[in-house]
């Protein structure tokens, strides 16, 4: 008889909660990852660092806000504004969101990518592997406080090795309850209780998490992806696996389409990402490619600057076909200002005209030789 998984919760390492501990730890094992692939190529190690940094304050800010999205009743209901405010910053009782932690960080990382000028769509190729093996270990913290327990599971399902029995007087996560576990009805909506298998949506999205870094890491040493497209395989195979294990989701809120605030960002990322895929791959190039760069892992980090793009080109023409479509032409600008001069008498009588690169005999040219009337 299959037997479900069954140990006892552990909230505090003394003074330090292993939730925030795994997923600060996470963060800097995915920093590593990023750090080793971006040491072979062209950017400056000290420009990543400085956007990891950055990156980390806005992970923090951006998993925040939407848990507290995600959870208004928690947050506001009947509680004053200053109450809500002061509970709101209460980070480390837990309440972090982890699509809301990746979008703050790359809008916090990304001012500091931009001044240096860096290739956004091929910076996130490198990084995206980071992203799941830093989910990988933060769910760990996740599992060791019994954190984001689901729906009961009744039965002898296939999958029961990988749902939880709480025990008797374990102590749970803070929003589940009653704690410490009591015996009670498996079966009651919103409530835990000793003795009741549940689904363990964080041990799902832990293990999912460690396949799709498998698969990215193995698809970046065998395909020549283009700018843009490894990051995009990471977004629909991470978006589609969070919609899926939300539904075994329990206490979390549903505000629109039965879905959890987490899947519905999931449904966004992974129609972005397929249209994104769909887009490169009909057009042999990614984003902000021409058609004459190397793959994603080859080419270089840094953008081609464009006259007059302050930003350095990063954000801008993302379909330019070569590198002709911007660079000036020098020649015609020359002749252009010769002409000028001929034309104006500037130039002295006695110095050969193929001196300044100019032919007075071309055909069909209305320019006035020197010293004709």
């Amino acid at each position: 008889m299959e037997t479900a998984l069954s140990y006892p919760l552990i909230q505090r390492f003394v003074v330090i909660p292993p939730h925030g501990l795994f997923v600060a730890i996470g963060f800097l094992v995915g920093a590593t990852v990023l750090m080793k692939e971006v040491r072979r190529r062209d950017l400056s190690p000290d420009v990543v660092v400085n956007s990891i940094t950055w990156g980390a304050f806005g992970s923090i800010l951006g998993a925040r806000a939407d848990y507290v999205i995600s959870h208004p009743d928690v947050f506001f209901g009947a509680k004053g504004f200053l109450d809500s405010v002061v509970e709101i910053g209460k980070v480390w009782e837990g309440g972090l969101a982890l699509f809301g932690g990746f979008i703050g960080g790359v809008l916090f990382a990304l001012p500091t990518l931009i001044r240096a000028r860096a290739h956004i769509p091929r910076m996130l190729d490198a990084a995206v592997p980071g992203f799941a093996i830093g989910v990988c270990v933060g769910r760990i913290g996740d599992l060791i406080i019994g954190d984001h327990l689901g729906d009961p599971v009744t039965g002898s399902p296939w999958w029961k090795p990988l749902t939880y029995t709480i025990r008797l007087g374990n102590k749970l996560a803070p929003g589940f309850g009653p704690s410490p576990a009591i015996r009670g009805d498996c079966a009651s909506p919103g409530q835990f209780f000793a003795g009741c298998n549940y689904h363990v949506p964080a041990l799902y999205d832990l293990v999912g998490a460690g396949l799709i870094f498998l698969l990215l890491m193995w698809l970046r040493r065998r395909w020549a992806f283009r700018s843009g497209q490894l990051a995009c395989v990471w977004g629909v195979l991470y978006g589609t696996q969070r919609i899926l294990i939300d539904f075994t989701r329990s206490i979390d809120e549903r505000p629109a389409l039965g879905m959890t605030g987490t899947q519905l960002l999931g449904v966004v990322l992974v129609t972005v990402c397929l249209a994104t895929l769909l887009r490169t791959t009909r057009r042999g190039y990614g984003l902000g490619d021409t058609r004459d760069d190397p793959p994603s892992r080859e080419a270089s980090l840094h953008r081609r600057a464009k006259p007059g793009d302050a930003a350095g080109g990063i954000l801008a023409d993302m379909d330019m076909d070569s590198e002709s479509d911007w660079e000036p032409d020098v020649d015609a600008d020359v002749r252009a200002v010769t002409d000028q001069a001929y034309a104006m008498g500037d130039l002295p009588d006695d110095v050969p005209e193929d001196v300044y690169g100019v032919d007075p005999a071309r055909e069909g040219s209305d320019v006035p030789v020197v010293g004709e009337g």
